[in-house]
């Protein structure tokens, strides 16, 4: 797939995903975006990342590429990030940097 736009819609967000290219496998429901994809949330999440992943069984995103968040003046470096949608974990893998902005979003 070429110029991917994924629209997510779970049960109090919702999430519109971007990607240059990317592979959906039709059987397993499973996803993987690739180059200079971006995840957009309805709550004001930002994800910038070269690869990511859906895993439709598991419920489970994911990507071992350098993964850049944001959100109201904070952002988060990382080196990897593993989202467990039913379990609502989300696990930064580092080194991780974080920086925070005060009076950003409040």
């Amino acid at each position: 797939l070429r110029k991917v736009t994924v629209h997510v819609q779970d049960r109090d967000r919702t999430w519109t995903i971007v990607g240059e290219e990317g592979d959906f496998f039709k059987d397993t429901k499973n996803l993987e975006l690739r180059r200079n994809v971006v995840l957009t949330s309805d709550d004001g999440l930002r994800l910038e990342t070269s690869v990511l992943r859906w895993q439709g069984a598991e419920r489970r995103m994911w990507t071992d590429a350098p993964v850049k968040l944001f959100r109201e003046g904070t952002v988060i470096d990382g080196t990897a990030l593993d989202v467990r949608m039913a379990d609502e974990a989300t696990t930064v893998k580092g080194p991780v940097r974080a920086t925070f902005r005060r009076g950003q979003g409040q």
